[in-house]
């Protein structure tokens, strides 16, 4: 009898161990998060898709000065870089802007086995420098992210009229609460007086219909519409 009680326990144990395994491991099911950050100049908008811990795929959209922006796809597989997708426009020296689309496969071991630069209808090469400062943009992305879920922050969008914020995603809240992020005092007019959109890092909590601001990336005019997700990257 104490021979079966053994095997027995020792099955009782591993059980337990892989569910306590799979239960931190990370959710089969895809979540999506998003965030952002403006360091002064580069307002950055952040997507990403996880599944069982690792990235599946992320996207961004950044305005930079003078109207130059750019927009991004990145795909991961089994948590490797797998592709990049990027268009946008960006300044030339002569101050206008020009379109760019930037296209970079990697293999399994991160080598770059496909790249195309496009400025305008002129090709240019990528140096390994580039390559590596694309491959760097998906990292910081998903650090950015992570960081941010991990303190119950995300990216918000919406319309607030001095009464009702109404998020991109239909919902209203009757609260807005933005002494976290210490705005000036003609941000804090605006806001009050005129009807705008804005985006911003913060919470929202659908119980008390409140919405909190911790760091405000965009103020606009309520015509400016939501900045979507984009999917550059063919399935």
């Amino acid at each position: 009898m104490k021979r079966l009680i053994l095997p027995v326990i020792s099955l009782l144990l591993l059980a337990g161990c892989s569910s306590w395994q799979s239960k931190f491991s990370g959710s089969v099911e895809p979540v999506n998060l998003s965030g952002g950050a403006y360091d002064g100049q580069d307002k950055s908008f952040y997507w990403l898709t996880r599944a069982l811990s690792s990235p599946r795929s992320a996207s961004d959209y950044v305005q930079q000065p003078d109207r130059a922006w750019y927009k991004s796809s990145y795909q991961w597989q089994d948590g490797t870089l797998k592709e990049i997708v990027r268009e946008g426009e960006m300044r030339q020296p002569d101050q206008s802007l020009k379109p760019f689309l930037v296209h970079i496969r990697f293999s399994a071991d991160g080598e770059a086995i496909y790249q195309r630069y496009r400025v305008d209808n002129q090709i240019l090469p990528l140096n390994q420098s580039d390559l590596k400062r694309y491959s760097q943009d998906a990292d910081n992305l998903v650090e950015k992210v992570d960081d941010l879920n991990s303190q119950g922050l995300s990216l918000v969008q919406g319309v607030w009229d001095g009464n009702t914020f109404e998020s991109c995603d239909g919902v209203q809240y009757k609260n807005v609460d933005y002494q976290e992020a210490s705005l000036p005092i003609t941000v804090v007019e605006r806001l009050n007086d005129f009807t705008s959109y804005a985006a911003f890092i913060g919470t929202r909590d659908k119980k008390s219909k409140t919405v909190v601001v911790n760091n405000l990336l965009v103020l606009d005019k309520a015509s400016h519409g939501c900045i979507e997700r984009s999917h550059l990257i063919l399935k």
